[in-house]
């Protein structure tokens, strides 16, 4: 069982950068964990480890549970199928699945620390500005 995520790692990690970079996150998530029950499937199986049957054939088998057109997505299913690793889509689901997670609590953290920060330079402005009024008088009356 490690060994299949050993293996998998790489392509979790590589199905979310790419969902990332495209701004299609769910988008791959929904798909992936579509595809990790379909490829569960014994007949499925069957169909995707009979070496009579192209590659092409079984990526446009897959592809035909999913609504999508997305490019990188085909790509990806044909490189898994190509370096046989299309058996371990439920590993790589759930590493995509993780690194999503974990990406969403990151930019939480990063909107309420921006928000700090933002709240933080809005006093820091507020009493420079208080400052500056406070002082007007003085710097009128040294500098006349």
């Amino acid at each position: 069982m490690a060994d299949n995520y050993t293996y998998s790692r790489p392509y979790g990690e590589a199905a979310f950068k790419i969902a990332l970079e495209d701004n299609v996150i769910t988008l791959w998530s929904d798909h992936l964990k579509t595809l990790s029950v379909v490829v569960a499937n014994k007949e499925i199986k069957a169909v995707l480890a009979d070496p009579k049957i192209t590659l092409d054939s079984c990526a446009k088998l897959l592809l035909g549970f999913l609504d999508t057109t997305n490019v990188n997505l085909r790509n990806f299913i044909s490189l898994l199928l190509d370096n046989k690793r299309i058996f371990y889509m439920k590993e790589i689901s759930s590493l995509e699945s993780s690194l999503q997670s974990l990406n969403e609590k990151i930019s939480q953290h990063e909107d309420d620390i921006g928000s700090n920060h933002l709240s933080t330079l809005k006093r820091i402005e507020s009493v420079l500005k208080k400052i500056q009024e406070q002082s007007k008088p003085f710097l009128k009356r040294f500098f006349s």
